[in-house]
């Protein structure tokens, strides 16, 4: 299967969100992502151990975390 991130989560019969936005919207691979992290966060278990400690998982572990199930799936 092909990996198409580029193409909108929601396409429309006409570019009308493009043409007033400047932009056709979030691409599947953001949407799945966006899906990703609210799973995650949900959740409630977001943490990791490191130098035999557990801490929480930081903002940009948990979006590279969303991004890497999106990749995943698509």
């Amino acid at each position: 299967m092909s990996k198409d991130t580029s193409g909108p989560a929601f396409p429309v019969e006409r570019d009308t969100i493009a043409e007033q936005y400047g932009s056709p919207g979030l691409t599947k691979r953001e949407y799945f992502a966006g899906l990703a992290m609210q799973g995650l966060l949900a959740c409630g278990a977001l943490t990791m151990a490191q130098d035999n400690r557990i801490r929480p998982f930081n903002e940009q572990e948990i979006s590279d975390l969303a991004f890497h199930m999106a990749d995943a799936l698509i």
